[in-house]
């Protein structure tokens, strides 16, 4: 079977010969089996496949909002002399700014994130009894009015538009409550750590929509006197999650 050569090629650093059967004495035996053509199919093939995919630009600075759901548990007393009190549920909606500054390398996203948003709240009545302290003058409350969180952020990208990360960092928060009415209310700032995770993706060229669930550990919020006022200090100890979905956009 004839063929016609065509100028060499790079492919992958190597030259390769491109040629094919020439059409006008082609046999119909022959159209598969031509070794050029083999040759040639082979070749693009392996450029195809080395090919890295496109990434969609996810670098620079974001800013946006969010709004989630958070719920845990407090457990209320005097800890340092032993003295166990009630045990507080806490949940509400949560509303929060978030800004985040990344840096791309092919298909891995890394960077760091700044989140404020409103905490959660919780109550038992007056009346609640316990072990030790009881709500006997007034409310038993835990009410984190504010909290903020610095995290660093990795992430790997599944698809030019969807990304996957994990994030760890310190966490603060505004915490408010005790047994109300009483010298066990008080306020403090307490700091923890938050870890969590969650799923972006990238609806246009600066607009990117999230969903993420985080757990957070404010440490012992402080509020009143303890058993010895003055040395023992009233507190609560506990933790709570965050699922939280919201959007942001590159300036």
């Amino acid at each position: 079977m004839s063929t016609v050569q065509r100028p060499q090629a790079t492919l992958g650093g190597e030259n390769h010969l491109i040629c094919w059967p020439d059409p006008t004495i082609l046999r119909s035996s022959d159209r598969s089996h031509g070794g050029c053509r083999v040759k040639y199919v082979l070749a693009t093939s392996a450029v195809l496949l080395a090919s890295p995919v496109s990434a969609q630009d996810w670098s620079g600075t974001w800013a946006g909002m969010a709004i989630g759901y958070g719920a845990g548990t407090y457990d209320q007393g005097d800890f340092e002399a032993g003295q166990e009190g009630v045990r507080v549920e806490v949940d509400r909606a949560i509303v929060g700014l978030h800004l985040e500054r990344n840096f791309q390398r092919e298909s891995t996203v890394f960077g760091f994130d700044v989140d404020i948003s409103n905490g959660v709240y919780g109550m038992r009545p007056q009346g609640t009894g316990a072990p030790w302290w009881s709500c006997t003058i007034g409310d038993c409350v835990v009410d984190i009015t504010a909290f903020m969180t610095i995290r660093g952020r990795y992430g790997w990208l599944l698809n030019p538009e969807t990304m996957v990360y994990g994030a760890v960092g310190l966490a603060a928060g505004k915490a408010e409550g005790g047994i109300l009415d009483s010298l066990q209310e008080g306020s403090s700032t307490a700091v923890g750590y938050t870890v969590g995770g969650g799923v972006s993706r990238m609806i246009g060229p600066n607009t990117v929509i999230y969903g993420e669930i985080n757990h957070v550990d404010l440490g012992t919020l402080q509020f009143g006197a303890g058993d010895t006022p003055g040395e023992d200090v009233f507190d609560a100890k506990g933790d709570f999650a965050t699922i939280k979905l919201g959007a942001n956009f590159r300036f």
